[in-house]
């Protein structure tokens, strides 16, 4: 559906202090025209488009779209990918900075869900490869979306690439339904084991979301009324745990993963279940660790070596009283915006009802 910059500003005044987002692919805004294999670019300009207007300062201190994940089909050009690379740079030399090709693929129909699914195998696919060794010399990131039968895949992926920075999407996308259903301790076992083999490998990053839809098992989504975020943070706790526990909180960043999760969650729930569960950490590196993070993955070099200056996501921040009052961003004087937003988990399922 249709999600533009006056929704966009209306979730992240929700009471966090966000400072800003990174954009990535979601197969919005391609090209009507010309090559349909470089129709992506239109995503890149149009995510930098609206990236100019944050950084332009009228919507105050709030930066979005501060980093850009773009998607080149890295197996469609294979060695040739490097002129696509090259031209997403350039249209967002500032914010481009890495890309993202799907691989998430199961024989179940319950399973896989991608409406262009990719093709078996595709993290060994020889011409993928190709493609993928020309990331890591123009300095940019990886993002891996699979299911976590295919994790194992993946670990040969980072293998043969030593050099690539790769980023987990989804903490590594556990499946809970179709023929996985029933068997939770057999397959978190299963999922554990490779996420420990991957935390082996310094250049593999985890992205920690992702984990309220049905794919997942948890059936909030279809909850007459979504979760409080104590609910959400008791839910995920062992996996979030398990991620932070193999990467270290150094390696490690909350993702929303909004607008998909919308259905069950407000972007403020998220927020708070970061800072519930934010509390598991020991507190000397709960707060050196965390804030790092942008320094070493959304603020990723670009080829230039150029850095951006803003740090992006922070909504896992801890903050040492409950998050309450008017947001940190300042509204554009014509926004015309509501800035209420409950983070206080007594409150929040009913308020999130209202609004509904």
């Amino acid at each position: 559906m249709p999600y533009w910059v006056r929704q966009l500003l209306e979730d992240l005044r929700c009471g966090h202090n966000i400072r800003g987002t990174v954009y990535v692919e979601a197969g919005a805004m391609y090209r009507a025209d010309g090559d349909t294999h470089r129709a992506s670019l239109g995503e890149v300009e149009y995510a930098n488009g609206v990236a100019a207007a944050f950084a332009s300062g009228y919507y105050g201190a709030l930066r979005a779209c501060a980093g850009i994940v773009g998607k080149v089909d890295l197996r469609h050009h294979g060695a040739a990918a490097e002129e696509l690379l090259q031209a997403c740079i350039a249209r967002a030399p500032d914010r481009f900075r890495g890309v993202r090709n799907m691989a998430a693929l199961d024989s179940s129909p319950e399973v896989s869900q991608i409406a262009v699914p990719p093709i078996q195998d595709l993290m060994l696919d020889r011409r993928f490869r190709e493609g993928f060794a020309k990331l890591a010399p123009l300095r940019l990131s990886f993002d891996s979306y699979c299911y976590h039968p295919q994790l194992p895949q993946l670990v040969d992926l980072v293998d043969a690439f030593p050099e690539t920075r790769i980023i987990i999407n989804h903490c590594g996308a556990r499946v809970g339904q179709g023929p996985y259903a029933g068997r939770k301790d057999e397959v978190f076992a299963e999922w554990k084991t490779s996420i420990q083999t991957l935390a082996e490998r310094p250049n593999v990053f985890m992205k920690i979301g992702g984990l309220i839809g049905r794919l997942t098992g948890l059936t909030f989504i279809d909850q007459e009324l979504p979760p409080t975020s104590n609910e959400l943070a008791d839910a995920w706790r062992p996996t979030i745990e398990t991620c932070i526990e193999a990467f270290g909180p150094e390696r490690c960043m909350f993702e929303s993963n909004f607008l998909r999760i919308s259905p069950a969650c407000r972007l403020s729930s998220c927020g708070i279940h970061s800072n519930a569960l934010s509390r598991t950490i020991p507190t000397p590196r709960r707060h050196c660790s965390f804030p790092a993070l942008p320094s070493t993955l959304t603020d990723y070099p670009s080829p230039w070596e150029r850095r951006s200056e803003v740090g992006v996501l922070s909504t896992y921040r801890r903050r040492d009283k409950a998050i309450s009052g008017e947001p940190t961003v300042r509204k554009a004087p014509d926004a015309g915006l509501s800035s209420s937003c409950s983070t206080n988990p007594a409150t929040e399922r009913t308020r999130f009802a209202e609004s509904s």
